[in-house]
């Protein structure tokens, strides 16, 4: 069946390949009922009945959900806000997924996903309000690795693109390497790496000064960038071109129990993978069925996990079989993941290159418009 997409919107996917979930909770909170006097437990932390528990009565005519009096700081936990009441009662509020987290001095401070001006010289923005800890540079392909996400005292840095590779049966409309030695020919590109893809993200961005000289002189909307609407996202605009038209940008967004990485094809276009590599600091990774386990050295604990991956279209349409909109997802890719000094094992590995490559049912999905 051909699916029809609006195109007053454009073609547009988003492929979400490297979702971190903050993992050391030990359950799925992807629920949306739970019986009353069920247990939620795990070796960290346990919610006897994770619902609303009242032990007094609110203000009249006044919800719990609704109340805008500061909650008392000392009663907090990682899932609940606790009220004192007028006639000297208590309330307590409890949430499925964390609200509050600890900071340096073990106090839990609420959560907030906002992306600020980093106090950290090595990076440009980041967020640290949060149960994880996540840092970028607006300069995707800068000296240094431009996103590092950290838990504790384990943390990786990756780079938001090591290599992409293209389709064999690309043959037009590669611009990405030119031939110097030659006039107008121009090469067809199976594989681009880093230095390909910096090259290509650098020219972008150079202009002519008076008409002159050459300067590497990108706009704010060039670089990785904070959308205006959107203060938990930062945005890697343009990352790459393939060609005219046919470009890809990456999205960061920072939720309280994920940093989710998002992919957006603009057009229809023949990828074949997307690799970063990954510097570990105290931590090692697994490999585990269709997703990769991230444990702390120290302790052999699990910390996060890259789950499987998965594309789906950025807008939703209306789904025939399920009577409500949907985004269409499709699972039609994979991870691969190897050491750099291919001479060490994966788990005693420090430095990671981890790819995400889109199989022929993926790359079928992404072709059908």
């Amino acid at each position: 069946m051909t699916r029809y997409i609006n195109f007053a919107k454009r073609y547009k996917k988003i492929v979400a390949l490297f979702s971190m979930v903050f993992i050391v909770l030990g359950i799925s909170l992807g629920f949306s009922t739970i019986a009353k006097d069920t247990a939620v437990k795990s070796d960290n932390w346990s919610i006897e009945n994770p619902t609303i528990k009242l032990f007094g009565t609110p203000p009249a005519g006044e919800k719990i959900t609704e109340r805008k009096d500061q909650d008392l700081p000392h009663l907090r936990t990682m899932f609940s806000k606790t009220f004192e009441n007028e006639d000297g009662t208590y309330s307590q509020e409890s949430f499925f997924t964390p609200i509050n987290y600890q900071d340096e001095n073990d106090s839990w401070q609420p959560i907030d996903s906002k992306i600020v001006r980093s106090d950290d010289p090595t990076f440009d923005y980041m967020n640290e309000t949060n149960i994880f800890k996540t840092y970028f540079t607006t300069d995707p392909f800068g000296n240094k690795q431009n996103v590092k996400y950290q838990i504790g005292d384990a943390w990786m840095t990756f780079r938001t693109l090591s290599e992409v590779s293209l389709r064999p049966s690309i043959e037009e409309g590669l611009s990405l390497i030119s031939n110097t030695s030659s006039t107008d020919s121009q090469l067809v590109i199976q594989d681009l790496k880093f230095a390909d893809l910096k090259k290509e993200f650098t020219k972008k961005r150079t202009r002519k000064l008076l008409g002159l000289w050459e300067r590497y002189a990108p706009k704010t909307q060039e670089l990785g960038h904070i959308p205006s609407n959107q203060k938990n996202t930062l945005r890697y605009g343009k990352i790459l071109e393939i060609s005219q038209g046919e470009t890809i940008d990456i999205d960061y967004s920072i939720k309280p129990l994920n940093l989710l990485e998002e992919i957006i094809l603009n057009t229809p276009q023949n990828i074949g993978s997307f690799s970063q590599e990954v510097l570990l600091n105290n931590s090692y990774a697994k490999k585990e069925g269709e997703s990769i386990g991230f444990y702390n050295k120290k302790t052999d604990e699990k910390i996060w996990t890259l789950p499987k991956p998965v594309m789906y279209e950025y807008f939703e349409r209306w789904n025939e079989d399920i009577k409500n909109p949907s985004r269409f997802e499709n699972f039609g890719l994979h991870y691969e993941m190897e050491c750099k000094n291919t001479d060490i094992e994966i788990q005693e590995c420090n430095n990671l290159i981890i790819s995400k490559v889109i199989d022929e049912e993926g790359k079928t999905w992404l072709a059908d418009q």
